[in-house]
Formats: C-alpha cells, sequence, structure tokens
C-alpha cells in the first residue's frame, strides 16, 4: 500500500471522532432549538432531552419551546413537568405551553388545578389568564367566582374579557355589575370586559354616569365603546334620554376644553362630540384642529363636518391648501369631497398626480365619493396601473359605490401580484360563485412562493366549495406548496389528512439556524422614520429567531426606504413590507416565537398570516392589547420616543434602521 493512502483510514477515524466531539459538546440551547425549529412531533426525542437539562435556565427554555411548537403530542410532557416540578418560575411557563399546544385539554387541567387551593398566587394568576387564553365557556363559572378575591379579580376579568371577545359571555354576570348596589366605578380590567360585551341603554346610561370618577384606563374604554356604539341605533336610544344627553355633553365639553388630554381619550370624545350639532362643540372641537397628531387632527376634522357640514367647509380647503401630501390631507379630501363633491372632484384632478401612492389610494376614495362619470371612468383607468397599492385602492373605491363590472374581476384575476388576485377572489367569493376549479389550481400553481402563501389559502377556501378533489388534484397542492408550515393549515381546510413530520432547518437560512441564535446582551436598534427617530431594545431570551431574522434584514439594509402600510389609531404601527401591500415580505418564513410577554405600549410584534408565518412585517402598540398575548411573537419594545410612533401615518417611511448596541 503506498504511503500516502496508509493514512487515509486515520483521517477518518480522526474526523468520525471530532464530529463525535462536536455533537456531544452541542450546547444545550441548540439543541432545544433544533427541535423547535424544527416542529419534531416525537414526544421520546423531547422526553430524553429534557431528563439531560441540568439547570434551571435551560428547563425554563426548554418548556417555553415546547410551547412555541403548538405540537399536542407534547402535552402529557409539560403535565408531567408542571406535576414534578416545585419551581413556580417552570411552573408558570409550563402553564402557558400546554395552553399553547393543548388549549381544550389544558382548560380542564387547569379547573381541576383551581379547586385543588395548594397553589400560589403567582401561579394561580398565571392559571386565570392562560383559562382565557384557552376560550371556551366552561372556564366561565370559575372566572366569575374568582373576581370576587381581589387578589385575582383583575386578571379574572381581563381573561373573562378574552372569553366575551370571542362571543362567550354570562348575561346574568353582566347585570350583576350593573346591580344597584355596585356603586363604585368600574376598573380598568372591568370596563375591558364591558367592552367586549353588548349593553342595553339602559346599562349605557349607568356607565356614563361612572365616566367622571373612572380612571384615565377605564374612562378611555367607556369612551371608546361610547363612540362605538355612536354609529347604532341602541346608542340613539340611549342619547335621547335627556338626562344621558345633558351628561355626556357636559362631560365632552370639560374634556375638550382641558389642557393635557391623552390623545387616546380625544379620539373618542371628538367622535362622540359629533352627536352635538351647535356652535359651541364647534368651536371646543376646532381648537384641536392644530393638536400635535395628525390623528387627532384628522378627527376634529371628521367632527367638525359632522356638527355643521357648511361651516366646516371653507376650513378643510385651507387645511387641504396648508398640507404636505400625506396622509391626513387625502383624509381632508374625502370630507371636502363628502360635503361638495364639485370642489372635491377638482382638488382631486390637481393633486392625483403628487404624494406616494397611499396619498393617492386615498384620493381615489374620495374621488368615488363625487360618483361623477368622469370619476367612475377615471377609477377603471388606474384598474390598469403597475401598481398594486393603487390597483386595489381604485377596485375597493368601485366596489363602494357598486360600479364593478364583471370584466373587472376577471382583469384583476390575471394579475401578476398577490394582493389584487387575493382582493378579486375574496369579492367573487362574496358576490358570485366560486371559480371554477381549472382557475383556481392555475393561480394556486402560479403564486407558489414562500411570500405568495396567503393566497394559496384563500384559494384553499374556495377550492372547499368546489367539492372534493381528486387525488391528481391533491397531489398539485402537494408540490406547489408555497411553504410547508402552512400545509398544516391548508390541508385541514380541504379535510385532506396531512401527517406531522419534522421541518428540514435547512430550508431556513444559514443565519437562521440554531448554533447562530446565542445572544450575550439585549440589541439596541435606531429607527429613523420621516416623522422623527425612535430606538427598541430587542428580547432575545423570549424570540431568538425573531431578533436575528430582524436584525439580519436591518443590518442589509432591507428595511430602507420601505413604508408603514398599515397606521389604526390607538392600535398598532406596521411596517416592513416591500410591496406596501402588506401582502409581502422576504422569500422564507419564520417559525412563530411566542411566550408570555405582554403586548403593551411600546411592544413591538411580528405580523403573520396564522401560525408560522412570519417574515419581514412588524407592528408597534399604541397601547396595550391583551388579546394579541399569547397569540403573536414579541420581540422587543421602543424605549425612547414612542412620541414619534404615535406621529406616524401610513405612508410614512422607514428611512434606515440601525443597531447601536
Amino acid at each position: 500500500m503506498p504511503k500516502r493512502l496508509f493514512f487515509v483510514p486515520f483521517i477518518f477515524l480522526l474526523l468520525f471522532a471530532c464530529g463525535r466531539q462536536t455533537q456531544q459538546s452541542e450546547p444545550v440551547f441548540v439543541k432545544i432549538k433544533k427541535l423547535t425549529y424544527s416542529r419534531e412531533p416525537d414526544l421520546q426525542k423531547w422526553s430524553r432531552l429534557f431528563k439531560s437539562i441540568k439547570t434551571a435556565k435551560d428547563k425554563y427554555q426548554f418548556v417555553l419551546s415546547a410551547g412555541q411548537t403548538k405540537l399536542d403530542t407534547l402535552f402529557p410532557l409539560l403535565q408531567t413537568i408542571f406535576r414534578q416540578s416545585t419551581d413556580d418560575s417552570l411552573r408558570s411557563l409550563a402553564v402557558f405551553s400546554m395552553a399553547q399546544v393543548n388549549p381544550q385539554k389544558s382548560r380542564t387541567f387547569f379547573l381541576q388545578l383551581l379547586t385543588e387551593n395548594n397553589l400560589s398566587p403567582k401561579l394561580t394568576l398565571h392559571l386565570i389568564s392562560a383559562l382565557g387564553f384557552c376560550g371556551e365557556a366552561k372556564s366561565i363559572p370559575a372566572l366569575e367566582n374568582l373576581t370576587r378575591n381581589t387578589t385575582f379579580k383583575k386578571t379574572a376579568f381581563y381573561a373573562l374579557a378574552q372569553l366575551a371577545r370571542s362571543g362567550n359571555s354570562d348575561p346574568a354576570f353582566l347585570n350583576q355589575l350593573f346591580d344597584s348596589t355596585h356603586v363604585a366605578p368600574p376598573s380598568a380590567a372591568e370596563a375591558y370586559y364591558l367592552y367586549y360585551n353588548n349593553l342595553n341603554s339602559e346599562q349605557m346610561g349607568k356607565l356614563l354616569k361612572w365616566l367622571p370618577q373612572s380612571r384615565p384606563g377605564a374612562q378611555i374604554l367607556i369612551l371608546k365603546k361610547l363612540a362605538k356604539l355612536s354609529r347604532k341605533n341602541a346608542f340613539r336610544n340611549f342619547a335621547v334620554d335627556s338626562t344621558n344627553n345633558q351628561r355626556l355633553r357636559s362631560f365632552l365639553l370639560k374634556e375638550l376644553t382641558r389642557s393635557g388630554n391623552a390623545w387616546r381619550a380625544l379620539l373618542p370624545e371628538l367622535n362622540l362630540s359629533a352627536q352635538f350639532q351647535d356652535s359651541i362643540f364647534f368651536a371646543a372641537v376646532q381648537k384641536h384642529t392644530s393638536d400635535s397628531l395628525p390623528c387627532v387632527r384628522i378627527q376634529a376634522f371628521k367632527a367638525l363636518s359632522a356638527i355643521d357640514a357648511q361651516k366646516a367647509l371653507p376650513l378643510l380647503v385651507d387645511q387641504f391648501g396648508a398640507l404636505p401630501f400625506t396622509h391626513e390631507k387625502a383624509e381632508v379630501c374625502k370630507l371636502i369631497a363628502k360635503i361638495d363633491p364639485s370642489t372635491g372632484y377638482l382638488l382631486i384632478n390637481q393633486n392625483l398626480d403628487k404624494g406616494n401612492s397611499y396619498f393617492k389610494k386615498t384620493l381615489l376614495s374620495a374621488l368615488a365619493m363625487t360618483k361623477f362619470p368622469l370619476a367612475v371612468r377615471m377609477l377603471h383607468q388606474f384598474l390598469q396601473v403597475d401598481d398594486p397599492i393603487l390597483i386595489t385602492g381604485a377596485y375597493s373605491a368601485l366596489k363602494s359605490i357598486h360600479r364593478v363590472r364583471g370584466s373587472d374581476v376577471q382583469q384583476l384575476l390575471n394579475s401578476k401580484y398577490p394582493s389584487v388576485v387575493g382582493l378579486a377572489l375574496s369579492d367573487w367569493f362574496a358576490t358570485h360563485r366560486p371559480p371554477a376549479k381549472d382557475i383556481l389550481l392555475m393561480l394556486y400553481k402560479k403564486f407558489h412562493q414562500a411570500d405568495q402563501f396567503e393566497l394559496q389559502l384563500d384559494i384553499a377556501s374556495l377550492l372547499k366549495k368546489q367539492g372534493t378533489l381528486s387525488p391528481a388534484e391533491t397531489d398539485t397542492l402537494r408540490k406547489y406548496l408555497a411553504h410547508p408550515f402552512i400545509a398544516k393549515k391548508l390541508f385541514g381546510e380541504l379535510g385532506i389528512p396531512a401527517v406531522p413530520k419534522a421541518f428540514d432547518l435547512k430550508r431556513l437560512p444559514r443565519y437562521l439556524q440554531p448554533d447562530s441564535l446565542q445572544f450575550n446582551t439585549h440589541p439596541v436598534v435606531e429607527i429613523k422614520t420621516s416623522k422623527g427617530t425612535f430606538r427598541m431594545e430587542l428580547l432575545p431570551e423570549f424570540a431568538p429567531l425573531t431578533v436575528k431574522n430582524f436584525l439580519h434584514l436591518a443590518n442589509h439594509k432591507f428595511y430602507d426606504k420601505l413604508y408603514f402600510h398599515r397606521v389604526v389609531d390607538d392600535f398598532v404601527v406596521q411596517g416592513g413590507d416591500p410591496t406596501g401591500t402588506g401582502w409581502g415580505g422576504t422569500n422564507y418564513l419564520i417559525p412563530s416565537e411566542h411566550s408570555p410577554l405582554p403586548f403593551v405600549r411600546g411592544t413591538v410584534g411580528i405580523a403573520t398570516a396564522g401560525f408560522d408565518t412570519g417574515s419581514s412585517q412588524f407592528f408597534i402598540c399604541h397601547s396595550a392589547q391583551p388579546h394579541l398575548n399569547g397569540r403573536y411573537t414579541a420581540f422587543g419594545k421602543v424605549i425612547k420616543g414612542m412620541n414619534t410612533v404615535d406621529k406616524i401615518e401610513q405612508g410614512d417611511l422607514i428611512l434606515t434602521i440601525k443597531q447601536v448596541r
């Protein structure tokens, strides 16, 4: 044997030994994340790994990660960990994770635990929160009973509110809150519960009586409830009562003239002011047209238009001329078009070639309000432009005045943009029989990239209406599936068996592999926008993959010059979509990393269209949003410049995102 070949076996042995050594020395964190992100369904693999873990920190990470998979097979393991552990922090994480992997079994187990009376207050609070997340009406009696305990009252009301939001409520318990013996104003938690319940006129009157004495958090929710009802007949029945009318009038005038009023309270107050059509309210509202926040100014102009349209018109025209080409200017134009179609049409024609796509989209909505034949013709012309934002804007505008033609829908179905095709399909689904199966399958095959998964899910909903699929058609769905992460939802929609199996981690980019996700500190990024700058601290201990993905995209200038495409007042600011339509992202999806972190003012989360469909889009909460808890990935928080976030409008730009720590 030649000498150079004599050493070959030893080289292979050395490489094999090194490989074994590398495998053995692999950090526990990496092992956990490999099982987590692959959505490994094998219970034995998870059990063996947990038995090998020595430190409390790694056990916490294991239990949190198990919940992030939402795999029903892991429920027995989590239940065993809960029963055998004496560590309340670990048991609290186990409660959260059990509720994630199997809400139905968890609800039964949690109710049983609450009857044992041997739990710490901290653990009991986590159980109560989890019952709200599990979302079943059978939890209501136990939660109602817990509202009588001062320690658990707040959490129990928030849990009941979560159930009420999904349609599970107890009218008898609701009536008790308005009983004559219940004289104290509601707390923020109680007001949150009341917000998601249907209230009659008498109950609304009692709520209004409590309004002046309520604390700010509860006051805002009561005002929002009143504003929400102001567009319904129930409010008219409530408002005709002279006592209620006078109470609301006095309260609003006092609040509108008070300095330092929070903008979150001002929005519903201005909305409600539209009910009082007199000069006193006109003057009180007009002061807020010079507020520092665009959302407040817009709401003030809407209120002025409702109070006295003709008196407001010259103010609106003057304001339109003074404003830059932003969402606010376009909203003002909508009000002008509603009051005086001729003036609105003239202003739209003069400005439709200015501003960005979001500005033009809102102008198209204003154009439809004029209902002029030339306006309708112009809207049809915008269906042919090469801009998905304007196409969907023109189509929605035509739909609002019932001028959509059958040929318009067909034209949109032939578009190259998923958002446009999705809009056409949803409209067809609502007003016609579903398109033929061959058309749907053709569109399914055409849009099969990872960032087009939403359209495939919409198509699945339509295919369900067409009856049973043939084996060949089922094979087509599997072959052209946009991403494995949506397989369970898509095939579940169609009733096609889908065997759970681990996801191949090679489908994730190299920089998102588990061995690259360990952080020593909390990264901080600075986001420069067209409205100013703010800073976010990222939280990798809860969502390491999401944090790494966000940092990678930011460092490679992915977000530079992208728009904030969605802004909902007192809810969220959302951006990070390269298409600007809400349908775009990267060419891959990332696993969800749900955690017990609450969504409060300033929390940063990942926008998704279902479990495990995260990408580049992120949102920032204007205020606390408990209904998002445990349902979205929270990966950061704003630590500086939240006032800048409040100023952001739809169509404002992300200029740069830079890591500063």
